[in-house]
C-alpha cells in the first residue's frame, strides 16, 4: 500500500477499521490516485466509479477528492 493511500485511508473521511482500509486499498490497486484519475478522465461519475469498484458513491467521491483533486488544486 502506498504511503499516500495509507495516509488518506487513515483520515476520518474513510470510517472503519484497518480491515476496511485494507479492502479499499486492494480494490483500488497499487496506484489509487492514478486509477481514480483515469476513471474520471474516462468520464465516469462517482456513482459509476463506486459501482465498478464495489464502493459507496460517497466513499468514491471522498477518495477521489482526497487522492486526485488535491493534486491538481
Amino acid at each position: 500500500m502506498t504511503d499516500r493511500l495509507q495516509q488518506t485511508l487513515n483520515l476520518p473521511l474513510v470510517p472503519g477499521g484497518a480491515q476496511r482500509r485494507r479492502r479499499l486499498a486492494e480494490k483500488l490497486g497499487p496506484a489509487p490516485a492514478a486509477t481514480l484519475r483515469a476513471m474520471t478522465d474516462y468520464g465516469l461519475t462517482d456513482r459509476e466509479i463506486a459501482r465498478y469498484f464495489g464502493l459507496t458513491p460517497s466513499t468514491a467521491a471522498r477518495l477521489r477528492r482526497a487522492l486526485v483533486d488535491r493534486r491538481h488544486g
